[in-house]
C-alpha cells in the first residue's frame, strides 16, 4: 500500500527516536515517514490526513482523538487506559487495538483503508459531545449534584 506516515509532536525519548530512525533506515522507509515535531498548526495536518492513528501505551484523556474526529478523520487507537475507549465508545466510533499488538494495529489500518468503519459526519457529531460547552455543562451538573445531594 502506498502510504505516508506524518508524526506530529515532540520526541519523548532521544533513545527511542534514534531506534526509530535506525529502523526507518534499515527498512528504507525514509520517503514514507516524516517527523514534524511540535506544531501550532495541527489543523493543517488533520486536513491533509486520511486516517488518524494513536499508538500510545497510556493516555490522559486523548484530546487528539477528539480533534481528529472533529475533522471527520477515521481513528485507529490503542485501547490503553483512559480516553480512547471512552471517546470511541468501545470501538463504535473507531478501531481499537490492544497495546503492543503491532500486527493487529497494521491490520486495523489495512481494514480502515479497505472499508471505512464510520462516516465522517458521525465522527464530527461524536466529537461535539466533548466540546467545551458540553463538558462545562456536565461539570456544572456534577458539582450541583455533589453540593445539593
Amino acid at each position: 500500500m502506498d502510504a505516508h506516515l506524518t508524526i506530529v509532536g515532540g520526541i519523548f525519548s532521544d533513545d527511542e527516536h534514534k531506534k526509530l530512525c535506525s529502523l526507518i533506515e534499515q527498512f528504507q522507509l525514509a520517503e514514507h515517514i516524516t517527523f514534524v515535531g511540535y506544531s501550532d498548526c495541527v489543523e493543517e495536518y488533520y486536513k491533509a490526513a486520511d486516517i488518524f492513528v494513536l499508538s500510545s501505551a497510556w493516555e490522559g484523556f486523548g484530546n487528539v482523538i477528539v480533534e481528529a474526529m472533529s475533522f471527520g478523520l477515521p481513528v485507529i487507537a490503542t485501547n490503553c487506559n483512559y480516553g480512547p475507549s471512552e471517546i470511541l465508545e468501545s470501538g463504535r466510533y473507531g478501531r481499537l487495538v490492544d497495546v503492543g499488538d503491532y500486527q493487529g494495529f497494521a491490520k486495523a489500518v489495512e481494514d480502515e483503508v479497505g472499508c471505512t468503519l464510520v462516516a465522517p459526519e458521525l465522527l464530527i457529531s461524536r466529537s461535539q459531545h466533548f466540546s467545551e460547552t458540553n463538558i462545562a455543562r456536565e461539570y456544572h451538573q456534577l458539582i450541583r449534584e455533589v453540593v445539593h445531594g
